[in-house]
C-alpha cells in the first residue's frame, strides 16, 4: 500500500507470515478482522516439482501482508497461535517486494 501525503509516498508493508494450513489461515484471519488489523492475502504459487513430488496435493502457501504500524497487534494475537504456527507456519517480518523505495519525493509515475 502506498500512503500519499503532498509529495512524499510511503510504503509501509511487511510480510508477516507465511501459512501452509487452511484452518489456521482462517483462525487468523478471524483475529485480524475481530481486532481491526487490515491484510492482505498473497497466495504463492508452488513449482512444478513442489506439486508432483508432495505429499498433499490440495496444500498451498500463503503469506499475511499488513501495515507496518500494525505489527505490534499481529504479533501479540500471532502470539496466542504459536504452537500451531511452528507447525504449520513460518514468522517473516520482512518488507513486501515493491519496485517503489520506502519513501521519496515527487510524481509516482516517474517510478514506474
Amino acid at each position: 500500500m502506498i500512503y500519499s501525503y503532498g509529495k512524499e509516498y510511503y510504503h509501509n508493508e511487511i510480510e508477516l507470515i507465511r501459512i501452509r494450513e487452511r484452518e489456521l489461515k482462517e483462525r487468523i484471519e478471524r483475529e485480524f478482522l475481530k481486532r481491526g488489523i487490515s491484510y492482505y492475502i498473497r497466495w504463492e504459487k508452488r513449482g512444478f516439482f513442489a506439486k508432483l513430488f508432495s505429499s498433499d496435493k490440495k496444500k498451498q502457501e500463503c503469506i499475511f501482508c499488513i501495515n507496518s504500524w500494525d505489527k505490534d497487534k499481529a504479533l501479540t494475537i500471532l502470539e496466542e497461535f504459536e504452537t500451531a504456527i511452528t507447525e504449520d507456519g513460518e514468522l517473516l517480518l520482512k518488507k513486501t517486494h515493491s519496485s517503489l523505495p520506502d519513501i521519496y519525493v515527487g510524481n509516482v509515475k516517474e517510478h514506474k
